[in-house]
């Protein structure tokens, strides 16, 4: 697995290589460092795999920006200083959003890779960069912070859309009959009890494959390969909660860094 490369080198590569994974289209400051802010690609392309990605884009956009209501003054202290009559409200505004993007012929849902963006904020990261500026710290890596902050939890929502928020309901039966079946039949004694969720299950397995079969056989002159089916412990189409589960660990890891002289 490839560990940290720079900015500069993955805009680089870009530009002879439209078919990459991971792409960085944000328009830093031109004082920060783009050769020593660094995104982690494995950690990247593993969370892309598990949460059914194609790629991963990382661009920007402008939104509003986290602001401060004042209190009220609820009157004057014999020193002439004020006296708040409630609490300062803030409205914090969103520092990312996700989205997805299928392209290519209709698949079945389980063969679908599409291409995840996480969109930053530019202008609320800028400013809580510059927050962290006022408090002392280093500008350098206060960008390396937030951005990796945004990256982290713009990638674990998009994986939420993809493969765990749909719910389908025959797909959320298919996977409980599934899960009862292996709980039960792992209990001791064995016994019969996981036979009816087991044959339920199995079923809806052999229902779903011949589906898939079908609409990729109809959509394509070549079809998909079984292998590239998005596989999971669960056999339904669009509830993948393993794979969710495995996309989210990772999202804790550090994503962006800013690497040392």
């Amino acid at each position: 697995m490839s560990g940290y490369i720079s900015v500069s080198e993955i805009q680089s590569r870009q530009e002879t290589d439209r078919e990459g994974f991971l792409e960085w289209n944000i328009n830093l400051p031109s004082h920060v460092d783009q050769e020593r802010l660094q995104i982690h690609e494995g950690r990247v392309k593993l969370i892309g795999r598990f949460a059914g990605f194609g790629g991963v884009t990382v661009s920007e956009y402008q939104g509003n920006v986290t602001t401060y209501d004042a209190p009220a003054i609820g009157g004057i202290f014999n020193d002439g200083t004020a006296a708040a009559a409630g609490t300062a409200a803030a409205t914090e505004a969103k520092r990312e959003r996700s989205m997805l993007q299928y392209d290519g012929p209709v698949l079945a849902q389980n063969y679908l890779w599409p291409q995840a963006t996480v969109s930053i904020n530019r202008a609320e990261v800028g400013s809580r960069v510059a927050t962290h500026v006022r408090n002392g710290h280093d500008d350098q890596k206060a960008w390396a912070y937030e951005l990796n902050a945004s990256l982290q939890r713009g990638l674990r929502s998009a994986a939420k859309q993809n493969i765990y928020d749909k719910n389908d309901p025959t797909d959320v039966f298919g996977s409980s009959m599934t899960a009862t079946a292996l709980i039960v039949g792992s209990l001791p004694p064995v016994n019969t009890l996981s036979i009816f969720p087991l044959t339920i299950a199995t079923i809806y397995w052999g229902i779903q494959y011949r589906v898939e079969s079908l609409i990729n056989n109809t959509s394509m002159e070549n079809p998909p390969r079984f292998i590239d089916r998005r596989w999971s412990i669960f056999p339904s189409v669009s509830f993948n909660p393993d794979r969710y589960a495995l996309a989210s660990l990772v999202t804790t890891l550090p994503l962006v860094r800013h690497r040392s002289k």
